[in-house]
């Protein structure tokens, strides 16, 4: 039953998500961006959000074509990478290549503790060009009642390279204090930085010709 009231609130959040991107707004080009929503469109996504549930939108917009885009998440123990999951690997078509793209992410994220775990669900969603395509990943952080987390997601625009790794989200977690996190972009160029977390979580793009 829980398992089916999940499956029906994810319904319900990407259809919200859906319409939400319907109404579309423009993208500096080549930055991926949180997206930039109506005081109403906040209000509403603010209402479904729940203390173990969390949505991240996403706009993003090129002036040159890009064969390949991906979203994908990494997890890692004390820093060194445990598991790397792609949901979602976008190979351009013909029509994709005319020179510009234009699109958006969502990430529906949400946590569940049983038997001492802290479980995770990601799903995400990506509307490209009039296409779709959405995936679900599970992700498991093995701790005990005293572990706690801080998470962020970039909050300007980030610049598109080819074939660079863009961290969206960064989720970390301990039992002991947390420190604020930064620019997200300086852990891709430090990831010694996560070595003194037990667990993190983070969500990656990148965007290949």
């Amino acid at each position: 039953m829980h398992s089916l009231v999940k499956k029906i609130l994810c319904c319900i959040f990407a259809a919200i998500i859906m319409a939400m991107f319907l109404a579309g707004c423009s993208s500096p080009q080549n930055h991926i961006r949180p997206a930039n929503l109506t005081s109403e469109q906040r209000d509403l996504l603010d209402f479904i959000t729940t203390h173990n549930s969390e949505i991240l939108l996403f706009d993003f917009a090129t002036s040159k074509p890009f064969e390949t885009i991906e979203f994908w998440l990494e997890t890692y123990e004390y820093g060194v990478l445990v598991d790397s999951i792609h949901s979602v690997h976008v190979t351009s078509f013909q029509e994709f290549n005319r020179g510009t793209l234009e699109g958006q992410l969502a990430v529906l994220i949400n946590s569940n503790r049983e038997n001492g775990n802290l479980d995770f669900q990601y799903t995400f969603i990506v509307e490209l060009d009039g296409t779709r395509a959405h995936h679900t990943v599970q992700s498991s952080t093995a701790g005990d009642d005293a572990l706690w987390g801080i998470s962020s997601a970039v909050s300007e625009p980030v610049y598109i390279q080819n074939g660079s790794e863009i961290i969206l989200y960064l989720s970390k977690f301990s039992g002991d204090g947390l420190r604020t996190i930064g620019d997200l972009q300086d852990f891709a160029q430090q990831p010694e930085l996560l070595a003194e977390y037990p667990y993190v979580h983070m969500i990656k793009a990148r965007f290949s010709r």
